[in-house]
């Protein structure tokens, strides 16, 4: 993913968190606010519930790799934040897609 694509600064997730939608799933929240831009902007967290770095990181890998593989799940001109809930660790790559695909599906940006 190229620089320019993802939300990098503290200032960017805060906003996102503060003042977007949010849609909850079983594994994943995803935050959303529009970004005044051509292209959308992808960020990943991970609750501090899920306890260890290794766990954590497995978390973002998935969601990094579920946004890679489905670029049509995202609309331009919205910023994105992906938060990995507990529990997320212990799921597959392919309860990860279906459950952000169902968040966005059920209440993503129109």
């Amino acid at each position: 993913m190229r620089r320019k694509r993802k939300v990098l600064s503290r200032n960017d997730f805060s906003a996102i968190f503060r003042e977007g939608r949010r849609v909850v799933g079983r594994r994943v929240v995803v935050y959303f606010r529009p970004n005044q831009l051509d292209f959308y902007r992808l960020g990943f967290a991970v609750s501090k519930k899920v306890k260890t770095a290794v766990k954590k990181n497995r978390v973002r890998r998935l969601l990094r790799e579920v946004c890679r593989l489905n670029p049509e799940l995202f609309r331009p001109g919205f910023d994105y934040v992906l938060l990995g809930r507990e529990g997320a660790e212990e799921s597959s790559y392919w309860e990860i897609e279906e459950d952000v695909r169902e968040a966005l599906r059920r209440g993503g940006p129109q």
